[in-house]
């Protein structure tokens, strides 16, 4: 059996609490607290990247849509702007991995840096281009013996080109010639004493007009120049328009 509990006191009644230490006296010592204890860190999962085989899946095959639209071009089958179509669908290829890395908790990897280049060596060739793109690649010269032929231009892609006029006929009126160049080199050779101007726009490169560096670098400046016959008073009888949008551009005067 247990022992009944003590009455409670009537309703009003005072109550005693035990006293306390007296004032003054030393309180007991409380023991000291040890050291905690250091809680482990928590891991960080590191997100990786999509890898270079994604990167090199995506290259590969903007190179093998590249080999398409040029054997296209070559059957006449495609008249577009090859190269920025393949840089296009480049681009389009990057971002469509990043999407599927980020759906995936992923980094984008290499992904994003091939874009950015892209975009970036693009983009210059594309702000040179004020005529229909006709995208040949690779090293070509160009002669051209009559007006007509001359008057039609010359619009290439990418690669080291030559346009030589100094075997071009005048007429007696001047003969407009535009150039354009997405990257690489250009080459232009005028006849020596010629009467000649040039209206010039080199985005992103070197630009030397008569063995004389002009510009070196960015620029989306158009620069205008007469050969000393036409500052002398002379007629022009060719009238160029050039633009390049990264390489180089070089002037120069040839006997004819």
């Amino acid at each position: 059996m247990y022992p009944a509990p003590p009455a409670p006191a009537p309703y009003g009644a005072p109550v005693h609490f035990p006293a306390g230490p007296p004032y003054g006296a030393p309180r007991p010592m409380v023991p000291p607290v040890g050291p905690r204890t250091p809680l482990p860190p928590t891991p960080h999962t590191k997100v990786g990247g999509l890898g270079s085989r994604a990167v090199g899946i995506v290259v590969a095959l903007a190179l093998l849509v590249l080999a398409g639209l040029l054997y296209a071009e070559r059957v006449d089958a495609f008249d577009g702007p090859v190269v920025l179509t393949a840089a296009a669908v480049l681009v389009v290829l990057c971002g469509l991995g990043i999407a599927a890395a980020g759906a995936l908790g992923r980094s984008s990897g290499g992904l994003g840096a091939v874009a950015i280049v892209t975009i970036l060596v693009v983009a210059p060739i594309a702000s040179a281009t004020d005529l229909s793109w006709n995208t040949s690649v690779g090293d070509r010269t160009f002669v051209p013996k009559d007006v007509a032929t001359a008057e039609l231009g010359y619009d290439h892609g990418a690669g080291n080109i030559t346009v030589d006029l100094t075997e071009l006929p005048t007429s007696g009126s001047p003969v407009a010639i535009p150039v354009h160049l997405g990257a690489g080199d250009l080459r232009v050779i005028l006849p020596t004493d010629g009467a000649y101007t040039a209206r010039v726009r080199v985005t992103a490169g070197q630009l030397i007009w008569l063995d004389d560096t002009v510009s070196d670098g960015l620029s989306s400046v158009w620069q205008t120049f007469e050969s000393p016959a036409v500052k002398a008073g002379e007629e022009p009888d060719i009238e160029l328009e050039i633009t390049v949008g990264a390489g180089s551009l070089r002037v120069i005067e040839e006997s004819r």
